[in-house]
């Protein structure tokens, strides 16, 4: 400090550097600074510009010029102290600095204001490359939103000052990007999604937030006046983007999982409430859903299910029950569909229950291959006993298309009991998100090349594909019971017969059988059989029995009507 003759300005100095230490915002102190030095060193204008080019570590360009001190009694013709400092990453700052109107500058004087000036140029730079850092940590780069430390950084300040009670939280997913990824590849996506981060903060206010948790999947904090307008906005999202030759306008709906914040405390339960609004709509293929305390209960179950599932699965309380499959020309029993249930502490939880979360989880694949297993079990066992066997089918998760063993793991299961590879029927079901037909149709290929029948399940609805059956050569396709009519008051109209009639020519002219499944009552067989579907599965014969029941439909094997 010895460059400083006036102990005044040593001492305001070394005020100035040690309220830096603790300082979350430079400017205010070196305004105070200067205009209370001014006097001493004669500054009647002093202008600062700062320049910071957008940059990996920067999401956004930053430019500053503004003037931090105006005495109002110097002109930009006075004498003019110049200072410039280059910094990183192509950032720079310059320094203007007018004398007083009628004051010169000693020399003493511009060595004063040239060591004040790099002494500010210091301690400024270090503080906004500390923010900067802070920044950083709670920023996605790809986007310039926030990440999850931010978002819950964000909370914390909001609890702090607010509370969260006008608040709601959205948790979202992009609708289907995974056709941006397929017209411009992984680096086009990534420029896509930025586009879209960019845009998405357009939309929340300064007291509201929005964070990128990772691949396409975002969470905002919006106020309870804006959230519905948000909702809208993010499900007609419009986002152009040009890539070689190529130029696409797309419109991006998403998957919302919202949750109303009031009485909450801790950041943690509002990604814990929006979430699982969320996931509950991924698992539903619902649009949105909203939090409330009866959905998380039934989550809560549902938690409950799948942490008791190994515990379960290893003390065999999943049971097989088999639906008898009867040839409608002949009454004869011709196979089964093996279906599973769940004996738990001796109440029999239904399918519907307990399937939708294990799917979600991935446990649907552990529980495939049981069933398969205790199928194999009963096949033997009633071989032994010189019963005549039927093939019977085993549903399979679309999951399994994701392993790259799956075919050996269930030829491994059969053959371990030594099953003959007719009796076994793999059922597949096609859903929403699968779209690789070549999969699904070398899996089907290479378990006919085994001699293992392969069938379609729930035809008809949903998410079942006219080019799906064309690559794919399955034996049988299962028509849900949604296109099969109802006889009562109305008889079937014209529409429904066509569209029924029609599908069955179709099937049969692609080489594939059909098997009606939900049959319940006796109009529908007449109809099906002039249709010339001559299998059939329903409670019109039999409803899905223990395995000690259908056992006397395997020794009496003819149907009555």
């Amino acid at each position: 400090m010895a460059v400083f003759q006036n102990p005044y300005l040593e001492k305001e100095v070394q005020g100035y550097l040690q309220a830096m230490e603790t300082a979350t915002n430079w400017r205010p102190l070196q305004q105070e600074m200067i205009e209370r030095l001014s006097g001493s060193l004669n500054i009647g204008k002093y202008r600062f510009v700062y320049h910071a080019p957008k940059s990996i570590l920067r999401t956004q360009e930053i430019h500053l010029d503004s003037i931090i001190f105006d005495a109002k009694d110097a002109k930009e013709s006075n004498d003019c102290i110049y200072i410039h400092h280059d910094m990183e990453e192509g950032s720079f700052c310059d320094n203007y600095i007018w004398v007083k109107d009628g004051m010169e500058w000693t020399n003493q004087q511009r060595e004063e204001i040239q060591f004040l000036v790099e002494t500010m140029h210091l301690c400024s730079s270090r503080l906004m490359t500390a923010q900067l850092l802070r920044t950083n940590l709670g920023t996605d780069m790809m986007t310039g939103c926030r990440n999850q430390d931010g978002f819950v950084a964000h909370i914390g300040r909001l609890l702090a000052i607010t509370g969260l009670d006008s608040y709601y939280a959205v948790f979202f997913n992009v609708g289907n990007f995974k056709y941006v990824n397929k017209i411009f590849g992984y680096r086009g996506g990534d420029q896509v999604l930025a586009k879209y981060g960019r845009k998405l903060s357009t939309l929340v206010r300064d007291e509201e937030c929005v964070a990128r948790l990772g691949g396409d999947n975002f969470v905002a904090l919006v106020h309870e006046s804006h959230v519905q307008h948000f909702l809208a906005q993010i499900n007609q999202f419009e986002i152009a983007h040009e890539m070689g030759n190529i130029h696409k306008n797309f419109v991006f709906n998403a998957t919302v999982g919202v949750a109303q914040l009031q009485g909450l405390t801790a950041p943690r339960d509002v990604m814990a409430r929006c979430s699982m609004a969320f996931n509950v709509a991924r698992a539903t293929k619902q649009k949105i859903v909203f939090f409330t305390d009866e959905l998380a209960d039934k989550v809560g179950k549902q938690q409950e299910m799948i942490l008791n599932f190994k515990d379960a699965l290893h003390n065999h309380e999943f049971v097989v029950y088999f639906q008898p499959k009867v040839q409608l020309d002949t009454l004869q029993l011709c196979g089964a569909e093996a279906l599973v249930r769940w004996m738990k502490q001796g109440t029999l939880v239904p399918p519907i229950q307990f399937i939708p979360p294990l799917e979600a989880n991935g446990y649907i694949v552990e529980l495939d291959y049981y069933v398969l297993e205790e199928v194999c079990k009963k096949l033997s066992g009633w071989r032994r006993e010189g019963l005549d066997l039927v093939t019977v089918s085993v549903n399979f998760s679309r999951r399994h298309l994701d392993e790259d063993n799956f075919i050996e793991r269930v030829m491994a299961i059969v053959d371990r009991y030594q099953i003959e590879h007719k009796y076994i029927e793999v059922e597949l079901t096609e859903s929403n998100d699968f779209q690789d037909y070549d999969i699904m149709s070398n899996t089907v290929k290479g378990f006919k090349e085994k001699g293992v029948l392969c069938s379609i399940d729930d035809f008809g609805t949903g998410y079942s594909s006219l080019n799906m059956l064309k690559q794919t050569p399955f034996d049988i396709v299962k028509i849900d019971k949604s296109f099969i009519p109802l006889f009562g008051e109305e008889n079937v109209n014209r529409k429904d017969n066509a569209l029924f009639q029609g599908m069955m020519e179709m099937i049969r002219d692609m080489d594939m059988e059909t098997i009606a499944e939900g049959v319940e009552d006796k109009e529908q067989l007449s109809y099906l059989k002039d249709a010339k579907c001559y299998m059939v599965q329903g409670y019109v014969f039999d409803k899905p029995l223990p395995e000690e029941e259908f056992e006397t439909r395997l020794i009496r094997k003819k149907y009555t009507l």
